[in-house]
């Protein structure tokens, strides 16, 4: 799935930052999405539209600051599953 993810980013640097957050966050939003949602499929679909909205939003966002990106992550990732819910 990363694969193409990384296909609709345009530049190197991007890449990177967004495989870095897939590789190391994939996990703990997947655990976010499933302790609202209690099916393991769906919160799948919830993060996968978690991180196309991060898609949009990569140039933009900073990752030296852990926590904060971590937070930003959870957020991010309970809006999109409870919108998911909703639809």
């Amino acid at each position: 799935m990363l694969v193409f993810y990384l296909a609709a980013i345009d530049n190197d640097e991007s890449k990177n930052k967004f495989e870095y957050i897939y590789h190391k966050y994939y996990r703990f939003m997947l655990r976010t999405a499933s302790s609202i949602i209690r099916d393991s499929s769906l919160a799948e679909d919830a993060v996968h539209e978690t991180f196309v909205q991060l898609l949009k939003e990569i140039d933009s966002l900073r990752i030296d600051n852990e926590k904060s990106l971590q937070s930003y992550l959870y957020i991010l990732t309970r809006e999109r599953t409870i919108d998911f819910l909703r639809k």
